[in-house]
C-alpha cells in the first residue's frame, strides 16, 4: 500500500502468493485468523469461575445439549460412511495388503468419533488376519512373510492400547483368539486371565514361529507405540502433547526462557509457533524475532508462518517480515521477524533501531548449537547477552545442555541485577517523574521473569538405522550397519558408551543374539533372553520405553565384559558386528550413481534425499538420474506414441488458424 509502484505492488503480490503457495505444502493445516485479546489474563480468570460454577445456567445446559445432538448427528454420519465403504476397503486389504492399511489409515485420519474409529480398527484386523492365514495356506512348510503377521499384531496393539474403555468381553475373547492363532499362547493366557494349552489343531498352521517378545522387536521395530498421554491439552488444538511438551507451553506462559534440546521431528518447534500466536493474540505492538542459521531454513519458517497465521492489523503493520543479507521486506512493521543471527546483529547494535528492540517479546533461536561452530559463533554469543527479552533457544545436538543453561542463566542474573539497579537509581529523580516510571515497571514487571529452564528429551520418535553401500561387479550391496561398530574396547574403557548412541528396537536383539554368539557360557545369557526379560514377560503390547530398558541392560552388560577381563571377547563382537564394504573409486561410484537411485527403487526406499556437498556434483548426479529415466521411458515407449504425439500437434495447429479466422 506504501508503494506507488505498480510494477513493486505487483511484485510484492506475486512473493505473497508464492508464500501461501509454499507453506501449504509445507503444512496440511489451513491459515489460523488470529483475534486481538485484551485483558487476556482477566479473561482466563473470568473462565476459571465459570468452571467452578456448582449450577449451570439455562443457556450452559442449551449450549451442552447442542453439542451432544451434533456428535451423535457427526457419528450417525461417519457409521454411514464406513458402511458404504466398509466392504470395498476389506476386499482392498485382501487384495493388497499393503495399499489396503494405507487406504484405511488414510480413512481413519478422517474420522472424528471414536466408536466408528473402534469399529473401522475391529474390521482391519479381521481382514489382516483372513490375509495371514491365506498366505500360511498358500506357504505350506515354506518360510513365511511376517510383514503379514505383523499388520495383525499392530491392529492388536492398537486396540489394546487406543480404545481399551470400549473393549467388551467378545472382543476380548476375539482379540485372545488371534494371539493363539499366531502361536502367543503366553500372550494370550495373559490377556484373558487364564491358563492352559488352546485345543485347536490348526492353530499351529498359522503360527508365526517367532517368541512373542523377539517378534515384537525384531519385526515390528518402528511400529512399536510409544508412551502417549490421554488427557488433552486446551491450549493444543490437533494432538495431545507429551509431558516435556507441555513445559514447553507453560514456560511461554510464564514469560519465561528456555533451553529445549530433543531429537529431530519430536515436536519442539511446535513451542515456536505457540509463543507466536500468544504475542500475536496479546498486541499488535509486540514482536517476536525467529533467528535461523541459514537463508533456506528462513525461508521455509516464513512459509510456515504465512500457512498458519492470518491477522487483521492497522494500515502499515504485517504479520511476517524478511530480513537477510540479500533480501528484506517488512523488517521494522511485522510482529515476527525472521531473520540470520547477523542481521540480527546489526539490528540490536543500531542507534536508529533502539526503539523497535523495546517491542521484542521473546526471542526464538534455532538450530542454537552453531554457538559452537568456528565460523559466526561469536555472533550467536553477541546475542545471547544482549537480548534482555525472554528466548528459545532449540537444537537437537548441544552435548552439554546443562552448562549452557547454566551460563545462559548467569547471564540473566547479570540483566535482573542491571534492572533493580535502574529501577534503585529512578527513586532518587523528582516526585511526578517517580510515581509515572514507578506505575509503569510494575506493570511491566508482573510478567518479567529471569529464569532459564532447560527442557530435556532424548527419545527420537523414529529410530535412525544406518547402512553402508559398496560396488561390487556392477551391482550395489547395501548392508546394515551397528552403532556398536562405531565403538572400540579402549573408547568403552576409558569412557564409556556414549549416552547418545541409541539402538533400535531390532538392533538391541542383533546386539543380544552376538553377544550369545561370542561367550557362550556367558551367565547372564539367560536373565536378558528377550522372552524372559522383566520388562518383556508375557506383555501384549511391548512400547518403545519397555525396549529402551533393555538396550540400557545390554550396554550395561557390555560394559561390565571388561571389567570381568574379557576384553577380547568385547573386541570380537565389536568386529562381529561391523560391515564388510567392498571399496572402489570415487568416480565410479559417481558414474553409477543413477543405478544406485535404481536399486533403491527396487528396495522400495524411495522417496531420498541425497546430501552431496559439492554443487557441481549435485547438479551432475540429477542430470545423471534424469537421463538415464529418460533413456528407460523411450526404450519402454510404444514406437507409435511419437507419431501420434506428431498427429496430435498438427491437428492443434490446424484448430488454431480456424480460431484466428473467426476471430473478430
Amino acid at each position: 500500500a506504501k508503494s506507488k509502484d505498480p510494477d513493486e505492488r505487483r511484485q510484492i503480490q506475486k512473493l505473497q502468493t508464492f508464500r501461501h503457495f509454499y507453506g501449504s505444502t509445507l503444512e496440511d493445516s489451513t491459515s489460523k485468523l488470529v483475534v486481538l485479546q485484551e485483558h487476556v489474563s482477566g479473561n482466563a480468570n473470568a473462565a476459571l469461575k465459570k468452571t467452578q460454577k456448582k449450577h449451570k445456567s439455562k443457556a450452559e445446559i442449551i449450549a451442552e445439549e447442542n453439542n451432544r445432538r451434533l456428535k451423535t448427528k457427526e457419528e450417525k454420519k461417519e457409521q454411514e460412511q464406513w458402511k458404504a465403504l466398509c466392504i470395498r476397503t476389506e476386499k482392498e486389504i485382501k487384495a493388497n495388503l499393503t495399499v489396503g492399511i494405507n487406504k484405511l489409515e488414510t480413512f481413519l485420519k478422517t474420522l472424528k468419533t471414536k466408536p466408528v474409529k473402534f469399529s473401522v480398527e475391529m474390521t482391519g484386523l479381521s481382514a489382516c488376519l483372513e490375509v495371514w492365514k491365506e498366505h500360511c495356506r498358500e506357504q505350506g512348510n515354506k518360510s513365511k512373510d511376517l510383514s503379514k503377521a505383523v499388520q495383525v499384531m499392530r491392529r492388536i496393539h492398537i486396540l489394546l492400547e487406543k480404545y481399551q474403555d470400549l473393549l467388551e468381553k467378545p472382543h476380548l475373547q476375539k482379540l485372545t483368539r488371534y494371539l493363539r492363532l499366531l502361536g502367543f499362547e503366553n500372550l494370550a493366557c495373559s490377556l484373558s486371565g487364564q491358563t492352559g494349552e488352546s485345543n485347536d489343531k490348526n492353530i499351529s498352521n498359522y503360527a508365526v514361529k517367532v517368541g512373542p517378545a523377539r517378534f515384537q522387536l525384531q519385526y515390528m521395530d518402528y511400529y512399536l507405540l510409544r508412551e502417549e498421554r490421554n488427557d488433552p491439552d486446551p491450549r493444543v488444538q490437533h494432538f495431545i502433547p507429551d509431558t516435556w511438551q507441555r513445559e514447553l507451553l507453560d514456560a511461554v506462559d510464564n514469560n519465561e526462557s528456555a533451553v529445549i534440546v530433543a531429537p529431530t521431528s519430536s515436536g519442539k518447534t511446535y513451542a515456536s509457533y505457540y509463543c507466536m500466536e500468544k504475542v500475536l493474540k496479546t498486541s499488535n505492538d509486540g514482536v517476536v524475532v525467529y533467528v535461523a542459521p541459514t537463508k533456506a531454513l528462513v525461508n521455509q519458517v516464513v512459509g510456515t508462518i504465512y500457512s498458519r497465521f492470518t491477522k487483521k492489523l492497522p494500515d502499515g503493520l504485517v504479520v511476517c517480515g524478511v530480513f537477510t543479507r540479500d533480501y528484506r521486506h517488512d523488517v521494522m512493521n511485522s510482529q515476527i521477524l525472521v531473520t540470520v543471527p547477523q542481521c540480527l546483529e546489526i539490528l540490536m547494535l543500531s542507534p536508529r533501531c533502539q526503539k523497535w528492540t523495546k517491542r521484542i517479546q521473546y526471542v526464538i533461536f534455532d538450530e542454537v548449537h552453531c554457538l559452537g561452530g568456528e565460523i559466526g559463533a561469536e555472533v550467536w554469543e553477541h546475542l545471547l547477552v544482549t537480548i534482555q527479552c525472554p528466548f528459545l533457544a532449540l537444537s537437537a545436538t548441544v552435548s552439554n545442555p546443562e552448562h549452557l543453561t547454566e551460563w545462559l542463566q548467569s547471564v540473566k542474573r547479570y540483566w535482573q541485577r542491571a534492572a533493580n539497579t535502574v529501577k534503585g537509581r529512578s527513586r532518587n529523580t523528582e516526585m511526578n517523574f517517580t510515581r509515572k516510571s514507578k506505575v509503569k515497571s510494575e506493570v511491566q514487571g508482573q510478567n518479567k521473569s529471569y529464569r532459564v529452564r532447560l527442557v530435556l528429551y532424548e527419545e527420537r520418535y523414529n529410530d535412525l538405522e544406518k547402512y553402508v553401500c559398496s560396488l561390487k561387479d556392477s551391482d550395489f550391496l547395501i548392508e546394515h550397519c551397528h552403532p556398536c561398530a562405531a565403538l572400540t574396547v579402549n573408547h568403552i574403557e576409558n569412557y564409556g558408551i556414549p549416552s547418545d548412541l541409541s539402538l533400535s528396537p531390532r538392533e538391541s536383539i542383533q546386539l543380544y543374539d552376538t553377544m550369545v554368539k561370542i561367550w557362550q557360557e556367558w551367565p547372564r545369557a539367560q536373565e536378558l533372553d528377550p522372552e524372559e526379560f522383566v520388562s518383556f514377560k508375557n506383555k501384549v503390547v511391548i512400547k518403545k520405553p519397555d525396549v529402551r530398558k533393555y538396550e540400557q541392560e545390554l550396554k550395561k552388560e557390555l560394559s561390565k565384559w571388561i571389567v570381568l577381563g574379557q576384553r577380547q571377547k568385547v573386541n570380537a563382537l565389536l568386529e562381529h558386528l561391523k560391515p564388510k564394504p567392498v571399496d572402489c573409486s570415487e568416480r565410479e561410484k559417481w558414474h553409477r550413481f543413477a543405478s544406485f537411485v535404481g536399486k533403491l527403487h527396487e528396495m522400495d526406499k524411495l522417496p531420498a534425499i541425497f546430501f552431496i556437498f559439492n554443487l557441481d556434483t549435485v547438479e551432475r548426479a540429477a542430470k545423471n538420474v534424469f537421463l538415464d529415466l529418460l533413456q528407460k521411458q523411450k526404450s519402454e515407449q510404444d514406437p507409435n506414441t511419437q507419431r501420434e504425439k506428431e498427429h496430435l500437434r498438427d491437428e492443434l495447429r490446424k484448430l488454431k488458424k480456424k480460431l484466428i479466422k473467426f476471430d473478430p
